[in-house]
């Protein structure tokens, strides 16, 4: 209790002292301290947000568009009556939520003012549907979503191959392939209509993507010339089974699905006959995956640089403050004012501070991540305005990045900067007046050794 009760009587003195020293005297400087700290914090939570929301937003919308989380490859023609067998059985899997067709085939594709290659993707109606995360990443910039049920040969375009056809909704456009007849290639032209555009959000993902309906795609390509896809999709694609580093820890659940899911592609495996191919999306996208990894490290590097700057500026301003009231913690020590007083105020002021400065760097970083897309988007036209009307800045260009970032703030990661942050405004404040102190204590004791001598001489 009498621990308690000078604690108590020593931090009621200490605060007094240090809203007379920084919040009277000063209080310029202690806000000037603040607003330093603040921003040498934000660049540090807006790097970390928005990279992680840039790399999932790339890599979920690249699993769910194009690789699916398990799939069964295959180029051989006529697997009709194997791919149906294969899919009865896998929608009767308790782990399995989805399964889908797709074909897929290169084509040559003729407007009136272009002709261009691309890919045209026959898949299942069903992808489309608001329910499924295929759909979820897929927006209509005009037309319809659906398929046209009075049109036979109806299309959806991406929209970067809009842009390099030249054409709209409505217009037509010939598809150009080979029928192989008798050992000799036949040319076959099919007139198609626009029914739809559509983005992923990612130009670099969808450039040369052309969606038809599975069931129409045989009106284009004989089966030789095509791939044949088994999609499947599970709860929880993150529990398959990958080495990639950007997956979390699993926990006690998703191991127990991992281990569900090895024996599903297993099953896959074996009853699918040689030819056919089993992989999943982490090792279908690997390439994509280990650039997204090492992105993600780069990140790491640059953002303990901005902690390091921070770090710089935040020692800067506080070792600064102390220095400018090291006279009146000379003459409270003279005066008799203990040392745990000084560095308890000193304490209070570094943690003030601390808590201050993350705090509005959290107020202002949330309101920047909320309108994180029109902030670009200005910037990119201010950019565009001194690059002489140059729409295409690489820097900013969404050809290479997400046209809307999906920015997922997590209190967690939040959380963990700013208490590594305040930790450490506290650990230098404290530890800078600590050095000030015994440096105080020292004078104050010669100052006493010299007045005792002289008054013995005196004597």
């Amino acid at each position: 209790m009498n621990f308690l009760k000078v604690f108590y009587k020593r931090s009621l003195l200490s605060l007094y002292l240090m809203y007379k020293i920084f919040f009277v005297r000063r209080r310029g400087q202690t806000l000037a301290a603040i607003l330093s700290m603040t921003f040498g914090i934000l660049p540090l939570i807006l790097v970390q947000e928005i990279s992680i929301g840039i790399i999932e937003g790339m890599s979920n919308r690249m699993i769910e568009t194009s690789l699916y989380h398990i799939s069964a490859k295959t180029n051989s023609a006529y697997v009709d009556i194997v791919a149906r067998e294969m899919k009865s059985i896998l929608n009767n899997h308790p782990d399995v939520e989805s399964v889908f067709f797709e074909i897929t085939a290169p084509i040559m594709i003729q407007s009136e003012k272009k002709r261009v290659f691309g890919a045209m993707r026959g898949i299942d109606s069903a992808l489309l549907d608001s329910g499924s995360t295929f759909s979820r990443y897929i927006t209509i910039i005009d037309g319809d979503k659906k398929f046209s049920s009075h049109d036979d040969a109806s299309i959806l375009v991406s929209a970067p191959m809009a842009r390099k056809l030249g054409v709209a909704v409505g217009d037509e456009l010939r598809l150009l392939s080979v029928n192989s007849i008798g050992g000799s290639g036949i040319p076959r032209v099919t007139e198609v209509r626009v029914h739809g555009i559509f983005t992923t959000g990612l130009e670099e993902l969808e450039q040369n993507w052309i969606f038809v309906s599975y069931d129409d795609f045989s009106n284009f390509f004989p089966p030789r010339v095509t791939e044949f896809t088994i999609g499947v999709n599970v709860e929880d694609l993150f529990a398959i089974e990958n080495d990639l580093s950007v997956i979390a820890i699993p926990d006690a659940e998703r191991l127990s699905r991992r281990i569900r899911y090895k024996e599903l592609i297993a099953m896959m495996r074996s009853q699918l006959p040689a030819h056919w191919d089993v992989a999943t999306w982490s090792e279908l996208g690997r390439g994509q995956f280990f650039r997204f990894q090492q992105t993600r490290a780069m990140l790491t590097v640059l953002m303990v640089i901005i902690l390091v700057v921070s770090s710089i500026a935040i020692v800067t301003f506080l070792i600064r403050m102390t220095t400018e009231v090291i006279y009146q913690l000379k003459i409270l020590k003279l005066l008799g004012v203990p040392s745990v007083v000084l560095r308890l105020s000193m304490f209070y002021f570094a943690l003030l501070c601390g808590v201050a400065s993350v705090f509005t760097s959290l107020c202002i970083s949330l309101v920047v991540l909320g309108h994180i897309n029109s902030i670009l988007s200005g910037v990119s036209s201010l950019a565009s305005f001194f690059a002489g009307g140059n729409d295409n800045i690489l820097t900013l260009s969404s050809s290479f990045y997400l046209n809307t970032i999906p920015v997922t703030i997590s209190l967690f990661r939040l959380f963990g900067v700013c208490v590594v942050v305040c930790g450490l405004i506290v650990f230098v404040g404290v530890f800078s007046t600590k050095n000030i102190t015994n440096n105080l204590h020292q004078k104050r004791q010669r100052i006493v050794k010299n007045t005792m001598d002289r008054s013995r001489v005196y004597r």
